[in-house]
C-alpha cells in the first residue's frame, strides 16, 4: 500500500522519466483486482488532494474490468468509501473524481439491484444545506441519466422539483450551474 502511494506521488512529479516509470509500474499493478481496495485506501487517506484525485481517476479507469471480480464485501466497502469521499472530502476535484467512479459503478450495480441506496442518498444530498453535497448530487443525477437512464426514469418526476429549486439556489452559483447543465 505504501509503495502504491509512492508511485502515485511519483506519477504527479514534473520529472518525465520518474512519471513514466511510475505510470508503467501502476499499469502493471492495475491488472490485479486487488488494486481496487488499495486505490480506495489512498482515495480516502492520502494527505494531498492530488494523490486522492489520482487514485479516483485510476479507479475509474480500472473499475469496469475489476467490478465483476470483486467479492460482495469489497463492493460494499468501495461504494461506502465513494459515498464518504463525495460527502466528506474537502477537495472539489476529489469529490468530482469520486462522483465519476460512482457513475461508472452505478452503470452495473444499480440495474443489478446491487446499489439500491444510491438514488435515495443522492436525493438526500440534493436537499443538503451544504453546497458541495447539492452540487455533486446534481452532477451525479446528470451522469446517471446517461449511464442508467432506463432504470432512473421512474425517478424523474421526483427530480423535477429538486432541479427547479436548485436552478433558483440563491446561495450557490455552482449549484445553479450544475442544475442548468443537467437540464
Amino acid at each position: 500500500a505504501q509503495s502504491l502511494e509512492l508511485l502515485l506521488i511519483q506519477f504527479l512529479m514534473p520529472d518525465n522519466d520518474a512519471r513514466r516509470q511510475a505510470e508503467e509500474q501502476i499499469r502493471r499493478l492495475a491488472r490485479d483486482p486487488q488494486v481496487v481496495p488499495a486505490l480506495v485506501h489512498h482515495l480516502r487517506t492520502a494527505k494531498t488532494p492530488n494523490v486522492r484525485q489520482l487514485a479516483a481517476v485510476l479507479l475509474r479507469k480500472k473499475i469496469t474490468s475489476h467490478w465483476p471480480k470483486l467479492p460482495p464485501h469489497a463492493k460494499a466497502s468501495l461504494k461506502q468509501a465513494l459515498i464518504d469521499s463525495i460527502t466528506l472530502d474537502n477537495s472539489h476535484l476529489v469529490r468530482r473524481a469520486s462522483a465519476n467512479v460512482v457513475s461508472i459503478i452505478a452503470k452495473y450495480a444499480v440495474p443489478a439491484g446491487e446499489w439500491q441506496e444510491l438514488l435515495p442518498f443522492l436525493f438526500q444530498c440534493s436537499q443538503s444545506p451544504q453546497e458541495e453535497h447539492r452540487e455533486v448530487a446534481l452532477i451525479l443525477f446528470s451522469s446517471l441519466t446517461e449511464t442508467i437512464g432506463t432504470t432512473f426514469q421512474s425517478h424523474l418526476n421526483d427530480l423535477q422539483p429538486i432541479l427547479l429549486k436548485c436552478l433558483q439556489d440563491e446561495t450557490s452559483s455552482r449549484v445553479r450551474i450544475a442544475a442548468l447543465k443537467y437540464g
